[in-house]
């Protein structure tokens, strides 16, 4: 598959909409999917569309009567395994744009972009595949640096080397967290954490420049308030943290006041630590949300687990357990991380 047929899918989702029809734009919580998101909404304003609604949704916390009203739709970096139910169910008109590990759910009234489709490997997060999709159609140079956020914020490097061209100049994947990219993604993500993807949405739009979103009170705020959780919830992961030698896993359960620091920890972990396969389980009520991470790739995070439900990319991934499986759950993945040696 070629990147023109990704041009042609959008503008066949063009074509699709009427005038009077009222669209709505759901977006993934986290930095990549609130900066494609803003970078979506640019866009379209360019091409005189409206959103009648935008959102977060991951798909298990909307209802679809929510959508009852709406005749057409844009969903940008929810994972399709979330969304999968919708789609194969749904007559509304939809673009969907993602990064994630999925096969093809282009339809007759789905036009499906996702850069795995044209090499399964490939590590473009949709902030990316969003601005260079939709630059084809409207000039979108002046929200470069948006888009180079939203970039960093997912950890792309090798398949995005083209946009940080003039930005960013680092030789290491784990370097780019050191650049103003990397430090406002950080600030990004820590509103998400202390206000919700909505208000940091809010708050994101409100922003011109790079040098905004440092300048901004609410993410200056967001920032001081994250730092302070954060650094006491890495004491407590070392506190309680384990390590089995012949699997090089990293294992720590952690209870943190903001949801959003266990993924940023597990980041962190890793990076520092990039031939581990770090695991962090974040205690919420009779769950626990796990996050893992590997950063030097020798190991398929999102297949590990998606023995247990879960999934996501090869460097990075995710689920949710029962927390009475929790001893289960460890003896299993040592099982599986021995299997794989």
């Amino acid at each position: 598959m070629k990147q023109s047929e990704f041009s042609k899918r959008f503008e066949r989702f063009l074509r699709s909409l009427r005038f009077e029809d009222k669209v709505f734009l759901i977006f993934d919580g986290d930095v990549d999917g609130i900066v494609s998101c803003l970078i979506t909404k640019i866009a379209f304003d360019k091409l005189g569309i409206k959103f009648s609604k935008i959102t977060d949704g991951r798909f298990e916390k909307i209802k679809f009567s929510n959508l009852t009203n709406f005749d057409a739709g844009v969903v940008v970096d929810v994972p399709t395994g979330i969304q999968k139910k919708f789609l194969k169910t749904t007559k509304k008109k939809m673009l969907v744009i993602d990064h994630h590990p999925s096969e093809d759910m282009n339809s007759k009234n789905i036009s499906y972009i996702n850069p795995r489709l044209m090499k399964k490997e490939i590590y473009q997060p949709t902030s990316y595949v969003s601005y260079k999709l939709f630059s084809d159609f409207v000039d979108l140079k002046k929200i470069k640096w948006l888009a180079v956020v939203g970039t960093v914020g997912d950890y792309g490097f090798d398949d995005v080397k083209d946009i940080y061209k003039n930005e960013i100049n680092v030789g290491r994947k784990e370097d780019i967290w050191k650049t103003n990219y990397g430090r406002a993604a950080t600030r990004i993500n820590a509103a998400i954490a202390v206000f919700g993807s909505e208000k940091a949405f809010g708050i994101l739009k409100s922003c011109r420049s790079l040098g905004d979103i440092f300048r901004n009170k609410k993410f200056r705020e967001a920032h001081k308030k994250f730092s302070k959780e954060f650094w006491s919830a890495e004491r407590s992961m070392k506190k309680n943290s384990e390590f089995y030698a012949d699997i090089n896993l990293f294992f720590s359960i952690i209870e943190p006041k903001y949801s959003r620091i266990t993924s940023a920890l597990a980041t962190k972990t890793g990076t520092t630590n990039p031939n581990s396969f770090v695991v962090l389980a974040e205690r919420t009520g009779k769950k626990y949300n796990i996050h893992g991470r590997m950063q030097n790739g020798t190991i398929d995070v999102g297949g590990v687990l998606k023995n247990f439900g879960g999934g996501g990319h090869r460097e990075a991934g995710g689920c949710t357990i029962d927390a009475k499986e929790m001893p289960f759950f460890k003896r299993r993945l040592i099982e599986i991380l021995r299997g794989n040696k």
